[in-house]
């Protein structure tokens, strides 16, 4: 499982968008998009990964949906978002 969620944080992209939640504590995609220079539809995808993972989590308030990094964070993933 931990081979798994260090797998999901080896990409450039999903390193920035834990990058600004650990910065902004949460965004929204549109957010992202914005802030990593990419499509919503390619910023969601990459956004899927770091969910399936448990790395981030989904936070619904009405309509409006936001990403924050998870508090079931391993050691190992703590040392590298330390390090971002």
């Amino acid at each position: 499982m931990l081979l798994h969620r260090l797998k999901a944080v080896t990409s450039a992209p999903r390193l920035q968008i834990l990058s600004e939640l650990k910065v902004h504590r949460r965004a929204s995609l549109q957010e992202l998009a914005r802030v990593i220079r990419l499509s919503q539809k390619t910023t969601f995808y990459h956004l899927s990964r770091l969910l399936s993972r448990d790395i981030i989590q989904r936070i619904r308030k009405g309509k409006d949906v936001h990403y924050c990094l998870s508090r079931k964070r391993e050691q190992p993933l703590q040392t590298i978002l330390a390090l971002l």
